[in-house]
């Protein structure tokens, strides 16, 4: 099997395997989300939302980690390592 084949199928599994995550990650946010402003309502201060705020910033912050599309990132800046005389020699630059 071809190297960038494999590295493909791999981009692959993983891209799915953070989508699947992301999934359930944005359902539980937003479940979370949803009670942290009903308490916020119910006990917050002076109209103070600090539940709702902590809440996106966790999901900020796992957004971050999750880092999905780190696959399309890595082939972006492999093409561009590979200039124009270079092209000629695709497979070696393509394998690394």
């Amino acid at each position: 099997m071809d190297p960038r084949t494999k590295v493909s199928i791999c981009d692959f599994a993983i891209f799915q395997l953070t989508l699947m995550i992301d999934g359930l990650k944005e359902g539980a946010v937003f479940v979370m989300s949803l009670l942290a402003f009903g308490i916020d309502l119910l006990f917050g201060r002076h109209g103070r939302r600090r539940f709702v705020y902590k809440m996106m910033r966790v999901s900020e912050r796992l957004d971050l980690w999750l880092n999905l599309h780190a696959a399309a990132e890595g082939e972006k800046r492999i093409r561009m390592a590979c200039s124009e005389p270079v092209r000629r020699e695709a497979t070696r630059c393509w394998a690394r």
